[in-house]
């Protein structure tokens, strides 16, 4: 039976990037293609391996996530949508033809509180005004960036005692 180890990470996305597979037929590309750089994703050294295996079950931590010293993110995995399970049927039926293996890496999901987010009654009008992905991305790029990473920041994200992992944006 296969194991679940638990563990804390930085899931740092590209989100132009993202952006610009929105509407497009491999828009799962983009998104994994964001995430992709070197230093995007740093992680605990330690992963938490439960000694009774539960498919469903979620270590209760509070995940919280500090940009120079702000908190940005607080939030519970008790909060969290899908279950491990639910996570991994759906990477199977995604991608059939990479077959999961002992080691693979899933990140289950990111609080609220990053830096872009958009209203969803601004993501509606912009499928009604049939806005390409190159609009959206112009937009987004006009819009407040106060909160965005630059060089020199530190970001910290905690997960009780699971761990800690920092970084610094170059």
């Amino acid at each position: 039976v296969p194991k679940l180890g638990f563990f804390i990470a930085n899931d740092v996305s590209s989100r132009s990037l993202q952006i610009l597979g929105e509407g497009m037929q491999n828009r799962l590309a983009y998104w994994g293609m964001s995430k992709s750089f070197a230093g995007f994703l740093p992680m605990t050294k330690k992963i938490w391996i439960p000694d009774e295996h539960r498919a469903n079950a979620i270590p209760c931590v509070t995940l919280q996530t500090r940009v120079n010293g702000e908190v940005r993110q607080n939030a519970s995995t008790a909060d969290m949508i899908y279950t491990p399970l639910q996570m991994l049927r759906a990477a199977r039926k995604t991608y059939p033809q990479l077959p999961l293996k002992q080691g693979d890496i899933f990140i289950m999901g990111t609080p609220g509180g990053i830096a872009l987010a958009t209203p969803r009654w601004k993501g509606r009008l912009a499928e009604l005004l049939r806005f390409s992905r190159f609009t959206k991305l112009k937009f987004v790029l006009k819009g407040d960036q106060s909160k965005f990473l630059k060089p020199g920041d530190t970001v910290s994200v905690s997960g009780g005692w699971l761990g800690e992992v920092q970084s610094t944006i170059r």
